[in-house]
């Protein structure tokens, strides 16, 4: 015990952190905010964030920890010009298999992109194209759920645009979990685009997403129907695009679309029409 004193924050860390008894590796975890705040912001982004970046491959609940505890890093690393430093163990994680692993992470990246200045907004946009690219569907999955966010944090109209085609390229994926995480997060993503661009590029998505052969994906799109309208009416310039849900699918699918798509369009009446399958309006 009296040895211990000679030990570094890090190199405690480091010992529990190794240690082969998951609980004592969950406790160690949750404890990097402390060390980090003991090391300093310079000791923390060239040493501890090393380390924590090469701890990503141990169990869902260290992980989900480790998730948890780098939202809360922006201080610890010396502010937002310095929290670009977060993101690449914040990515590697976005990519796990376990979801709320993922999910943590996202969210912690999302708190980091919102405190980043402006002109490391090509790192933001970086790490989102990386990870909608990504071979393993679970990278995919987590873009979707960056795409509002880092559409806010960029300003490049050239990126932008590029933004919007990867989303279009996550609604159209192979993998139904993909799409259907491309239609949970929809509303979101059109709350982030210009008003300018909702009937040229969101629409066809939304259009897409509602038509999906997923019944799971249908009705994540169809949830977002009254923001698109709220937005299709606010462009009064041209004629007005209808927000198009088709229903070729089996009874119990389609009474529960045709109801859906009734309730949350309630009030827009005049931009939602809901389609039969031969073209024939509801």
């Amino acid at each position: 015990m009296g040895e211990s004193g000679d030990f570094s924050p890090m190199q405690l860390l480091e010992d529990d952190l190794y240690d082969e008894d998951q609980e004592t590796r969950v406790k160690a975890m949750r404890r990097v905010s402390t060390i980090a705040a003991a090391l300093g912001p310079v000791q923390t982004r060239e040493d501890l964030i090393p380390f924590l970046n090469g701890c990503t491959e141990d169990d869902d609940e260290i992980l989900l920890v480790l998730a948890e505890e780098l939202g809360r890093f922006v201080p610890l690393v010396g502010g937002a010009e310095h929290a670009v430093a977060l993101l690449e163990p914040l990515e590697k994680l976005a990519e796990v298999e376990e979801t709320v692993v993922r999910e943590r992470a996202t969210e912690s990246i999302c708190t980091v992109i919102q405190a980043l200045p402006p002109s490391q907004a090509d790192e933001v946009f970086g790490l989102v194209k990386r990870l909608a690219h990504g071979d393993w569907f679970t990278a995919r999955v987590s873009s979707c759920s960056l795409m509002a966010t880092c559409y806010k944090a960029i300003r490049v109209s050239e990126q932008k645009s590029e933004i919007r085609t990867l989303y279009e390229n996550l609604a159209k994926d192979e993998t139904p979990m993909v799409r259907r995480s491309a239609a949970a997060k929809l509303a979101d993503f059109a709350g982030a685009v210009e008003p300018n661009v909702v009937v040229s590029d969101l629409l066809p998505i939304y259009r897409g997403l509602a038509s999906d052969d997923q019944d799971s994906v249908r009705v994540l799109a169809i949830e977002a129907t009254s923001l698109i309208a709220s937005l299709l009416k606010k462009k009064r310039n041209g004629p007005r695009q209808p927000c198009r849900c088709t229903s070729d699918y089996p009874c119990c699918s389609r009474r529960s679309l045709v109801a859906r798509a009734t309730l949350i369009g309630k009030g827009f009446l005049p931009d939602i029409r809901i389609y039969g399958p031969h073209g024939n309006i509801k």
